[in-house]
């Protein structure tokens, strides 16, 4: 395994390592690592509400626009499948 240094190394690929990533993203000087103890990533999330700091965090992302838009694939997606599950009999 090669090292490298790195100007900030951030522990767990979280919410708040994964903001604090997308915050470092936009100063292209500092470099940055994230490690986390789990050796592959998921695709579920944990996430069941949305607090107004990561609103104004997402909104300086220029985030807020996409986030609304996968709400509401989202949500037309949820729907679809309490419809094609339901019993109309």
């Amino acid at each position: 395994m090669t090292s490298s240094l790195v100007d900030v190394l951030i522990i767990g690929a979280g919410p708040s390592g994964l903001m604090l990533a997308c915050q470092l993203s936009l100063y292209p000087n500092i470099s940055f690592r994230i490690i986390d103890k789990k050796p592959y990533s998921t695709k579920q999330s944990r996430t069941l509400v949305v607090y107004a700091r990561s609103l104004e965090l997402f909104s300086q992302l220029n985030l807020v626009d996409k986030a609304r838009y996968l709400r509401e694939i989202m949500l037309m997606h949820l729907i679809y499948i309490l419809i094609d599950n339901m019993d109309f009999d």
